[in-house]
């Protein structure tokens, strides 16, 4: 579990030493591979986030404690893994959004001169998230109950049921 966290912390640490270096250039700011780096960088910083919180959670003991509200929205949002899991899924997708733009402008550096327009660096940056948030937090997030001090999942699919029978 240590070694775990020590992982988690060290994650957090580098991804927030990388996003502030990458903030602090001025020319980098106008490179549309830098913004969609630093967008790469804060699902990165939000899953590693959620994760130390989620290992500091267990090693206190809090996960097992049996009453409060603040108690029932860690069940939904961090012990059912519905952030960490939608900032997992979205930084995979944030790599497919960097991966085809880059194809793009090198394979075809006319076309992505002639066509590429701003809103569609946009729609690169939303779209990892979005796609985190449909494909595992709403799932997750509709199938947790707190019910008797303990936090449930019923799986939906086969993604939480693996996460859930590793997690127990």
């Amino acid at each position: 579990m240590a070694i775990l966290i020590i992982l988690c912390i060290s994650g957090f640490i580098s991804n927030l030493a990388m996003l502030i270096n990458l903030l602090m250039q001025k020319h980098a700011a106008s490179k549309t591979v830098n913004t969609f780096i630093c967008n790469q960088t804060i699902i990165d910083l939000v899953a590693t986030f959620v994760a130390t919180i989620k290992m500091s959670l267990i090693v206190s003991g809090y996960l097992h404690t049996k009453t409060g509200v603040m108690r029932h929205l860690v069940c939904l949002l961090i012990d059912n893994d519905a952030v960490a899991a939608s900032a997992v899924y979205g930084s995979v997708y944030g790599l497919v959004v960097i991966t085809v733009e880059r194809y793009v402008k090198i394979v075809h550096p006319v076309a992505h001169r002639n066509h590429y327009r701003r809103w569609m660096t946009y729609v690169g940056v939303a779209t990892p998230w979005l796609i985190g948030l449909v494909t595992s937090s709403v799932p997750s997030l509709t199938t947790a109950k707190f019910v008797d001090g303990t936090c449930r999942t019923q799986v939906c699919n086969a993604t939480l049921q693996f996460k859930s029978m590793q997690i127990r």
